[in-house]
């Protein structure tokens, strides 16, 4: 229903700070890139700095192409704190239902366009309550049987979506093998790694609880 060029997605438990969307649009218009990404700090239910960050703002952060092919997540996959270009929604639609969230395809979707950015500044305060829908949150807080369910689940997501990746690459290949067919044999060979390495942990975390997974929804 928004009409501008450059979107937001906001979510009404965490606090965005005063510069948030200046910096990032700043961002977005000096680099010309297709989606930004900003470092955030973590609060608790009563807004009190839980002294971590999504990422670590002393060390460098990895925003790479190439990482989010192959390891299923960079510094960009956050999406609290991600603004877009339309024309990443014009072009791909909103991700499908399964995936649950945006933040790995829409970063994914950005780097096929004109690329994303990571600021390593923290521009928002991220609340971490029960209610949280981060998988890797709710592994922190689980004990043993429950991570491993966890692990199920956030191993099936990571097949999902590098599963989605490949289709769409191949589907723009076809399409548009001037623009796409060197950016795909650099990718695809990525992400057949990913495939590969979080099948593997499938099979590991299934065989360490004895079950096999269950409670995804494709």
């Amino acid at each position: 229903m928004s009409r501008g060029e450059f979107i937001f997605v906001s979510h009404g438990d965490d606090v965005m700070l005063p510069n948030m969307v200046t910096e990032i649009a700043s961002t977005w218009m000096s680099e010309n890139v297709s989606l930004v990404t900003a470092n955030a700090l973590y609060i608790d239910d009563n807004s009190q700095p839980l002294g971590r960050f999504f990422h670590d703002p002393q060390k460098p952060a990895d925003d790479s192409f190439e990482t989010l092919a192959r390891d299923g997540a960079n510094a960009c996959c956050f999406g609290p704190a991600i603004g877009f270009e339309r024309e990443i929604y014009e072009k791909f639609d909103w991700v499908p239902r399964y995936l649950r969230a945006y933040d790995v395809m829409y970063p994914f979707y950005a780097y096929l366009l004109k690329g994303a950015r990571f600021l390593n500044r923290p521009l928002l305060r991220y609340r971490v309550h029960d209610q949280n829908t981060s998988l890797s949150l709710k592994a922190e807080r689980a004990d043993a049987v429950q991570r491993a369910t966890i692990e199920e689940r956030m191993f099936l997501g990571h097949l999902a979506h590098a599963t989605l990746m490949e289709e769409e690459l191949i589907r723009l290949v076809k399409e548009a093998p001037h623009r796409y067919g060197a950016r795909a044999a650099q990718i695809l060979p990525l992400l057949n790694i990913q495939l590969a390495e979080f099948a593997k942990k499938l099979v590991r975390v299934s065989r360490q609880d004895g079950t096999l997974a269950t409670n995804w929804r494709g």
